[in-house]
């Protein structure tokens, strides 16, 4: 019956972390990271974070103590265009939801920055997790002493 569950449900931190950004508080999110990274030395730290995520059906969620908000609307053309102000702000290339596109930049500068670049590169990062509207959803009064952000993935990467 377990390995049934396992093959239907697999919970890799992974699948953990996704129902947590959807059904769970800062205080399970905070659980299950110290379960994986804490130690016997450090103490577990205060809920009193702003935790950043990707949603399980896509787009951005933020989770606080006592709330959650998942930045409304279809997510695909502001990832795609804060993949295509990243790759031409640090002359990379970042595949997007539309898929490969053409290289626009000498590949001898690969990961120069381009300065010019900032602004657009900024204003694509605020659309695509909200910034503008995440102010008035968050408690007036919440003043978090962290952010903390995922995925999280087995390696250890957060």
């Amino acid at each position: 019956m377990v390995v049934m569950l396992y093959v239907r449900y697999p919970l890799s931190l992974r699948n953990v972390e996704d129902l947590l950004t959807e059904f769970g508080s800062t205080d399970d999110i905070l659980d299950v990271l110290w379960a994986w990274y804490g130690n016997d030395v450090d103490e577990r730290c205060n809920a009193n974070v702003l935790f950043i995520s990707s949603a399980h059906g896509g787009g951005v969620t933020y989770v606080w103590p006592g709330g959650r908000w998942t930045v409304p609307g279809p997510i695909d053309g502001s990832l795609q265009a804060m993949l295509d102000a990243v790759s031409a702000a640090l002359t990379d290339y970042y595949r997007g939801p539309e898929g490969d596109r053409q290289r626009l930049f000498d590949e001898r500068m690969v990961g120069a920055p381009v300065f010019d670049e900032a602004d657009r590169f900024g204003q694509a990062v605020a659309a695509h997790y909200g910034l503008d509207a995440l102010p008035e959803q968050l408690p007036a009064d919440f003043r978090p002493r962290a952010l903390g952000s995922g995925p999280i993935d087995m390696r250890g990467a957060i």
